[in-house]
């Protein structure tokens, strides 16, 4: 029969050189891929500058407001309400992590933050 504990050892191993492999793997591209985290790292953690600030009236807002319906952060209903739709920018947002990338009382959002979620949530 064997030692029973043969198999879970070598189905272990097995596990931790697919972990190893998948943690220092630098996949097909890895100069491309560690330009995409920093420009998450800047999105994130960067301060935007003044002149990257865009007004949320037209159609940013109306972009906004899909995608905040679309994520069921408002309903089509309440979306001419701005009081409504200003409560479930400030949630999402801060969901997002960006608090420090929009100001919804002042209603603008930073213009980098704006295209990643378009690209994230309507692409």
């Amino acid at each position: 029969r064997g030692n029973p504990s043969s198999g879970r050892s070598s189905h272990h191993i097995h596990q931790h050189r697919e972990r190893h492999r998948s943690l220092h793997s630098d996949g097909p591209d890895p100069v491309h891929r560690l330009a995409g985290l920093l420009r998450l790292h800047e999105l994130y953690f960067g301060e935007g500058a003044p002149e990257e600030r865009l007004e949320i009236v037209g159609e940013v807002h109306d972009n906004l407001c899909a995608i905040l319906i679309a994520q069921e952060y408002l309903t089509q209903s309440e979306a001419s309400d701005d009081q409504a739709f200003d409560d479930a920018l400030e949630r999402f947002i801060g969901n997002e992590n960006f608090e420090e990338r929009a100001d919804i009382s002042a209603g603008w959002i930073d213009e980098p933050v704006y295209a990643h979620l378009l690209k994230k949530f309507e692409g």
